[in-house]
């Protein structure tokens, strides 16, 4: 699902990270990109804007997406984030 958003959406990967299931607007076909993750001092944090105001957007996305996100989401439904380690933390590095 994370590959999928950055393929299909163009979302950085701290963007991705910070993405709520609030984030996906399913009837708008949107994603509300409002937030990204950071990591001061080797500690993931999410900072509730991004790097810059034209950064903060609402991205369309296509129906494979919206078929991705949807069953995701489902499966996932009590996280805050889309994507948290077993542990419920954010991560500290994807790659």
């Amino acid at each position: 699902t994370y590959l999928y958003i950055g393929l299909y959406a163009g979302l950085r990967q701290g963007e991705i990270l910070a993405l709520a299931p609030s984030d996906i607007d399913f009837d708008r076909s949107v994603i509300s990109v409002n937030k990204t993750l950071t990591y001061p001092v080797n500690q993931a944090t999410i900072q509730f804007h991004t790097k810059t105001k034209s950064s903060m957007r609402n991205v369309p996305i296509t129906e494979p997406l919206i078929t991705v996100l949807r069953n995701y989401i489902n499966t996932n439904p009590n996280n805050n984030y889309l994507f948290l380690q077993k542990d419920n933390s954010l991560y500290v590095d994807i790659g």
